[in-house]
This record gives C-alpha cells, structure tokens and sequence, in this order.
C-alpha cells in the first residue's frame, strides 16, 4: 500500500513556478474514487466559472445540488471571465473540439481564436486537448445535459 501522506502534499505557486515552466499559479488536484463520485462531506468549497448551460448560472446548478444533498460547502463563482467564456462553453457543448481546429475556426470570435493560438505557441495545447476540455464537457456539460445533475 502506498504512503499516502507522501503524495497529500500539494506545491505552492513558487513551487510550481521553479518546477514548471509555465506561469503555473495554482495546482489542479483531480482525484478518482472507487464509486465514481467524489463524496460531498469532503468538499469544502467550490468555485465556479460564471458559465451559462441550458439558459442557467452554473453557479445556480451547484447550489442546487448541494441544497438536495444537505452538503455545508461554500460555493463562489469567479468575478471576471475573458467575454468569450460562453462561447467557449457553447462550441464544448456540441462536441469537444481541439484547440487547433478552435484557433482555425473562421466562425469562432476573433478573440477565442487569438487565445487559442496563444495556447498552442505556449505549448500547453495539451491541458486544453487531454484535460480542460474533456473534463469540462463529460463532467459538467454532458450530465447537465442529460438531466444527470
């Protein structure tokens, strides 16, 4: 069995900033349980972008699900997103899509675009590609969708 107060420890930003070398400013924890769903008595806050699905502040959707479940944690929306957030969220919605097939997208906002190749010339197409873009669609998009949240 692995120690696992060996890996509960989380890297600060200066931390993160020595180790990588991006602008990282803040860790991203992802953690799989056995059932599949994270239990809710461990959650102390969520903080959510101030996206908009199915005509709804996700922000609304997750206040909702913690009023059903009787969980206690805080929930706080983020005050300021770049003005292509929701469009970013309405182009997942439909499907996810690269980041080089968003950034050449002549129907895609010209700033979405411009934050796209920036992105890829950083050379962390990756996390969008295998990370944010998956996660943001199968774990908040499509069960909303489906009426599964």
């Amino acid at each position: 069995m692995e120690d696992s107060a060996k890996r509960s420890y989380v890297k600060n930003r200066k931390e993160l900033q020595r180790d990588f070398t991006s602008n990282a400013s803040a860790p991203e924890i992802s953690c799989t349980v056995a059932s599949g769903i994270f239990p809710l008595h461990y959650v102390d806050l969520v903080r959510v972008e101030p996206y908009i699905i199915q005509g709804q502040r996700l922000k609304v959707k997750v206040e909702e699900i913690k009023s059903n479940s009787g969980a206690t944690f805080r929930v706080f929306q983020r005050d300021s997103c770049p003005a292509y957030t929701n469009e970013l969220l309405n182009i997942l919605e439909r499907g996810v899509q690269s980041l080089q097939e968003l950034s050449e997208n002549p129907n895609v906002n010209q700033e979405l675009r411009a934050w796209a190749k920036r992105v890829i010339d950083r050379g962390i197409a990756y996390q969008f590609n295998n990370s944010f873009a998956p996660y943001l669609y199968h774990g908040t998009i499509l069960p909303i969708l489906q009426g599964q949240l």
